[in-house]
């Protein structure tokens, strides 16, 4: 692959040692790697990565996550165990994906980090950018997409006018209507 020039992504959905192996062979993104908090220490200044994950912090090897089909797969109980505050805090580079059909849409992974860790605006906003920003398209490609699509509607998200005129029509600040409150679509 890297002889074609093309990157790859491992799921490391296993144990610590395979995201070493993938780390070690240029791996340029991560998916599922749950397993980099194995290789924390903690003492009583705080959490410090070690060797493996304190490389995919270092060198901003994005770490993407689907939370739903992490814990389908039995790599966490329930999403409150889930590693990507801890991640996000210590300075990795962390995206999510909706995962697989199956485990629902990227809204519904969404939902369940607002309402299992508070994420807001300003958490949805820095895992979007980040996957942009990460994504393997061509960096053109990616700066039009956050200058012409995101960056306008997260700005729009944000504008309190936006929310009131919303809140005037039915809605709540991200769109829905009062009779699509509790319905997943």
């Amino acid at each position: 692959m890297r002889r074609g020039f093309l990157p790859f992504e491992l799921h490391a959905d296993g144990e610590l040692d395979d995201v070493a192996a993938g780390v070690q062979a240029g791996v340029n993104r991560l998916s599922h790697a749950t397993a980099l908090v194995d290789d924390f220490t903690a003492n009583l200044d705080g959490i410090a990565p070690g060797e493996v994950s304190g490389w995919v912090c270092d060198r901003r090897i994005p770490v993407t996550f689907s939370p739903a089909v992490e814990i389908m797969r039995g790599q966490l109980e329930e999403l409150s165990d889930h590693p990507l505050p801890l991640l996000q805090q210590l300075g990795f580079t962390c995206t999510i994906s909706a995962g697989l059909p199956e485990v629902g849409t990227l809204t519904d992974q969404f939902v369940a980090l607002n309402e299992t860790f508070s994420y807001g605006l300003e958490e949805f906003f820095d895992l979007t950018v980040k996957a942009v920003e990460n994504a393997f398209a061509p960096q053109v490609v990616r700066e039009k997409l956050l200058e012409t699509t995101i960056l306008p509607a997260y700005e729009e998200l944000g504008d309190p006018e936006f929310a009131e005129d919303a809140l005037f029509r039915g809605e709540d600040a991200d769109g829905a209507s009062d009779h699509d409150h509790g319905h997943t679509h």
